[in-house]
C-alpha cells in the first residue's frame, strides 16, 4: 500500500506534471518546426532557446529580455534575430509551397495564420507563381507568439483526453 501511495503521490505532484507539460509543449514546437522544414537550419537552435524560455516562463515574445536572459549584448541580439529571420524565410517559402500544392488543408492554413499571418503566405505564394515581385514579410513577434500558442495545443489536447 505504501508503494502505491508513493506512486500515486508522485503522479499528483504539480511540479513533475509542469515539467512534463513543458516537455510536451517543446516537443510539439519541434514537430512544428520540422514540418516547416527548418529544423536543420542555423537559426533553429536560436528559435528553440527563445521558445523554451517563453514556454517555461509563460511569457510573450515582447516580455522577454534576451540580453539579460542569455547574457548577450545588443549586437549579438541583432545577429541572432537575423539568423532567425533567414531561417523563417525558408519556413515561409516551404509553407507557401505547401499551400499552393494543398490549398484546402486546414492545418496549413492554421500555420499560415498563426505563425506568419496569412497575407504574408499569400504574397509569397503569388511570388512563387510569378505574379508578385515582393516576398512575404516575417514578424518575429507574430511568429514567436504564434509558436507559443501552438505549443498550448498540447496542453489543451492533454486536458481534453477521453481516457
Amino acid at each position: 500500500m505504501r508503494v502505491i501511495s508513493e506512486l500515486s503521490g508522485s503522479l499528483n505532484n504539480p511540479y513533475g506534471r509542469q515539467q512534463t507539460t513543458h516537455h510536451q509543449q517543446i516537443d510539439h514546437v519541434t514537430d512544428t518546426l520540422r514540418f516547416l522544414g527548418i529544423a536543420s537550419e542555423k537559426g533553429y537552435e536560436d528559435i528553440m532557446k527563445i521558445i523554451r524560455l517563453m514556454v517555461v516562463k509563460d511569457m510573450s515574445f515582447d516580455q522577454i529580455d534576451l540580453e539579460e536572459s542569455f547574457g548577450i549584448n545588443s549586437r549579438e541580439k541583432k545577429v541572432i534575430y537575423q539568423r532567425i529571420r533567414r531561417t523563417l524565410h525558408i519556413g515561409i517559402v516551404n509553407l507557401a509551397t505547401m499551400c499552393i500544392d494543398y490549398p484546402d488543408n486546414e492545418m496549413l492554413l492554421d500555420y499560415a495564420n498563426n505563425l506568419f499571418e496569412y497575407q504574408n503566405i499569400h504574397v509569397e505564394m503569388q511570388h512563387q507563381n510569378g505574379k508578385e515581385l515582393e516576398r512575404g514579410q516575417i514578424s518575429l513577434q507574430h511568429f514567436f507568439d504564434g509558436l507559443l500558442q501552438e505549443s498550448y495545443r498540447v496542453k489543451r489536447d492533454s486536458n481534453n483526453e477521453l481516457w
